[in-house]
């Protein structure tokens, strides 16, 4: 739409707290590509895989630092909030020079964004992901819940965080994921294949899946574990190796890296593991499920719900290596079990997570806030306002 020619589309500063291939930044990519048929984007977005994919749908700045919602030293928090109040400048002169009108942050973890908005008076809109496990995170939760438009938690468990009185709109949408085409649960192969996938780091319990596998080649069953994901963690990615080497299952124990070709993955597995001990509403348990690919998760976060509290999926106590290992005998040589399992699994992702209907609610809620058109001229350059169009379709 060239200047002049009626109402412009709005622009947003969309806040992407990593471009890693993790899920949470999955959906923010999804959801980037959305919102640029409807608005003009500037991204601002860190370094990483997806990065050069967030271009595809808007002007890509520096992103926001983060604060470490997981818990660290009072040092550290100190330095990032300086980090924080310094970006929130940057990003308030941004806002005003490429006249922003609204700001969507796909997490809690960077607040600058938030106080961008507050100070340019600027409406809001957080995703709100994470369960912080810092007690100095969920002031930072609630303080987003008072200074944003509208608040968007992917469960019902972790809207109390915002807080009794939020001023925010607080609205729970969970992600979604991409339905893929249903597939027949196949024969499990021998050795048996179980996999972890995600960032090799403790919260995400690769050693209990590891000490599952132990007690599972103990009782006779022929198995190996794939662990696919990025080692966030060196220190416990060299542990975990030790610990595969002291016990007698190096060789049954694959470390992937970080893959891309996770269609590839999952069809090779025969039971993914969720040993986590830490998760909210874990993206990688609907993909398997929309795949009917069986689970064994341990019961944190949201995960119960995801897996209808045992009928889509084994649940299992959490940090438990004894309990994960039995979880997957109790599928082991009971295809029947499977595959009610897996069945009923596909079709609570597909009534419930599909990407489209999710990514749509989310939109309702951002143009709810943001009205799509502003009255004035477009004031982006003229081959970025045409790549735009292009990127929106007719």
């Amino acid at each position: 739409m060239s200047a002049g020619s009626g109402p412009a589309r709005r622009t947003l500063l969309l806040s992407v707290h990593s471009t890693a291939l993790g899920g949470a930044e999955r959906c923010a990519l999804a959801e980037a590509k959305r919102l640029s048929r409807s608005y003009e984007l500037v991204i601002a977005a860190p370094d990483g895989p997806l990065r050069a994919e967030f271009e595809n749908y808007g002007v890509l700045v520096h992103g926001p630092p983060l604060l470490p919602i997981w818990g660290d030293t009072p040092r550290r928090w100190g330095i990032q909030l300086v980090r924080t109040v310094l970006d929130t400048v940057r990003l308030a002169l941004l806002i005003r020079r490429q006249r922003i009108d609204g700001i969507v942050c796909n997490s809690s973890v960077g607040l600058s964004p938030v106080l961008a908005g507050w100070l340019t008076r600027r409406p809001v809109v957080v995703h709100l992901r994470d369960s912080p496990n810092s007690r100095l995170a969920r002031p930072l939760v609630r303080l987003e819940a008072m200074l944003a438009r509208a608040v968007i938690p992917v469960s019902d468990g972790l809207a109390p965080l915002c807080g009794p009185r939020p001023k925010a709109r607080i609205v729970c949408i969970a992600d979604g994921i991409p339905i893929p085409p249903w597939r027949r649960q196949q024969r499990f192969h021998k050795p048996l294949q179980l996999g972890v996938v995600g960032a090799i780091d403790r919260g995400k319990g690769q050693d209990i899946a590891l000490g599952a596998l132990h007690e599972l080649v103990t009782a006779g069953i022929t198995a190996e574990l794939q662990l696919v994901g990025r080692e966030a963690d060196s220190g416990f990615a060299a542990e975990l190796r030790e610990t595969a080497r002291a016990s007698g299952v190096e060789d049954l124990v694959h470390f992937q890296g970080e893959r891309l070709d996770l269609e590839q993955i999952y069809a090779s597995l025969d039971i993914l593991l969720l040993p986590s001990r830490r998760d909210r509403t874990p993206l990688v348990v609907l993909e398997a499920l929309a795949r009917c690919l069986p689970v064994v998760a341990s019961g944190v976060g949201s995960v119960p719900e995801l897996l209808l509290d045992g009928d889509a999926g084994v649940v299992v106590v959490p940090d438990d290596p004894a309990a994960l290992g039995a979880g997957v005998l109790t599928l082991v040589d009971n295809p029947e079990l499977v595959r009610s399992l897996t069945m009923r699994g596909r079709r609570h992702v597909v009534e419930n997570y599909d990407l489209e209907r999710t990514l749509e609610m989310a939109c309702v809620e951002i143009a709810r806030v943001l009205p799509l058109e502003s009255s004035r001229p477009s004031h982006l350059p003229s081959d970025q306002r045409e790549n735009s169009e292009l990127l929106s379709g007719p």
